[in-house]
């Protein structure tokens, strides 16, 4: 028997999240064939409303995502049938993305409320743990808590290095945010290493054009900036700014570039 056609939208419709492609009409498709074929897989429909906030994310709508991650979490603890502790580890998963979802709004006190609610709920070593402390390493980081964002974004270095290969997106995302905050540290050559590491990383995953990519040519231009190489940094911003085109985070490449101009 071969893949059933719920499921292989759902699948589909997965892996073109992760790298960064348009997903709609896959996950929609799935999710209307499993709540018609299988109602009682409830853990395909919540995932699938995961999935579709992370794309709604890839595609900045971020309203949107906190939006469908939220149902998600809700039809999930209204449906799950899990025994503890999965119960628990799920509902930590939920909150980090909620939290991701909250940091990419710029509303990181709420960020930073699910995060750290997923961080209790979860044993350090897990690897959901690590994800929770990418993105609290990044609320920390964007609210200027260096030291603190340091020690949180090792840690989860660390960790997704015990879990995954050497290559994987999540830390080629945390060398970008662990470049950036060296940058603001005055840690300019660990920043580069790390930022190098992660550009790599991400325009071997997403392609050299993508959003992904950008920010963290973004980043690059930023601790140039913050190491005094202006021209340096006017061209990385530049670039920055037009492969982001009206993205909402090309703000921050606007606000560097009119601090070099005064």
């Amino acid at each position: 028997m071969g893949l059933r056609p719920r499921d292989a939208c759902m699948y589909l419709g997965h892996n073109y999240v992760l790298l960064g492609q348009e997903a709609d009409y896959f996950l929609q498709k799935g999710l209307t064939l499993i709540k018609k074929h299988s109602p009682k897989d409830t853990r395909k429909i919540y995932m699938t409303l995961l999935d579709m906030a992370s794309n709604f994310r890839n595609f900045a709508d971020y309203k949107k995502a906190v939006e469908y991650a939220q149902n998600g979490f809700d039809f999930f603890k209204n449906n799950s049938d899990f025994p503890e502790p999965a119960f628990h580890i799920e509902c930590a998963f939920f909150r980090a993305y909620l939290g991701f979802f909250y940091n990419e709004l710029e509303d990181y006190r709420q960020a930073e409320k699910e995060l750290r609610e997923a961080k209790k709920m979860l044993p350090t070593d897990h690897h959901h743990a690590a994800l929770a402390n990418i993105h609290l390493g990044y609320t920390l980081l964007f609210t200027g808590r260096y030291k603190e964002a340091e020690a949180v974004l090792q840690d989860a270095y660390q960790n997704y290095q015990k879990f995954y290969e050497k290559d994987c997106v999540h830390i080629g995302w945390i060398q970008g945010l662990m470049g950036l905050n060296d940058g603001f540290l005055g840690n300019f050559k660990r920043a580069h290493y790390h930022l190098e590491e992660g550009h790599r990383i991400f325009k071997n995953h997403f392609g050299a054009t993508h959003a992904e990519t950008a920010r963290h040519i973004q980043y690059k231009g930023i601790v140039a900036f913050l190491e005094g190489n202006f021209e340096e940094a006017a061209q990385l911003l530049t670039k920055s700014l037009e492969m982001l085109g009206n993205h909402p985070k090309a703000e921050l490449s606007k606000k560097y570039l009119q601090r070099m101009m005064g």
